[in-house]
């Protein structure tokens, strides 16, 4: 079997094989890229759905707290743990400007 061996003949095989790799690759991007463009209007409408059932989570308590209600420790977390979501995903309105007048007079 070593006889048969020749620099020449491992040179075509990994030639082969690097380039076999590289269509492999290319397919895989290309595929990747359809179905992203595919998915991209879902993804779209679970950001406004998010968006939205964060800020309807976080206004009624914003407004409880206005009112001087106070949270239990459950729902001042998960108010801070919805906030936090709320500015990742992008949120910047009254939301944030209200939470933050909260935490400085020490409601939050």
């Amino acid at each position: 079997m070593m006889e048969n061996l020749t620099l020449g003949g491992i040179n075509t095989e990994i030639l082969f094989i690097v380039t076999f790799c590289g269509g492999v690759f290319a397919i895989y991007k290309a595929v990747k890229s359809a179905i992203d463009k595919g998915l991209k209007p879902i993804y779209d409408k679970i950001n406004v759905v998010d968006m939205n059932a964060t800020k309807n989570f976080l206004v009624p308590k914003i407004a409880e707290l206005k009112a001087g209600n106070k949270l239990d420790e459950v729902t001042r977390k998960q108010v801070i743990d919805q906030y936090e979501h709320y500015i990742s995903i992008g949120g910047n309105s009254f939301i944030k400007l209200e939470y933050d007048k909260l935490v400085k007079e020490g409601k939050i």
